[in-house]
């Protein structure tokens, strides 16, 4: 492979990684407003999720997103920091 590219491959790696931290801090702003207004607003069947009509549907799907975040973002730093390491 080129060094043209190596550095295109790099780029797009590089892009993904910052795409996985950005995700990571949209999901952070969707916990942080889901415990204040204690609604999910993720489209659901019938409506955002409410905490008060399904409190079992609440919690899980909270705690999905309190896991997606920090993986994407444990993902998306981690894979940084190696990558500007070398």
């Amino acid at each position: 492979m080129s060094d043209i590219g190596k550095s295109e491959c790099e780029e797009k790696q590089r892009r993904l990684l910052k795409g996985k931290l950005g995700g990571s801090i949209f999901l952070f702003g969707l916990i942080v407003v889901a415990i204040f207004d204690r609604t999910i607003y993720l489209p659901g069947r019938e409506g955002f999720i409410h905490e008060s009509e399904n409190p079992t549907l609440f919690m899980f799907m909270f705690l999905v997103l309190v896991f997606l975040s920090g993986l994407s973002f444990y993902q998306g730093y981690t894979g940084l920091y190696t990558k500007s390491k070398t």
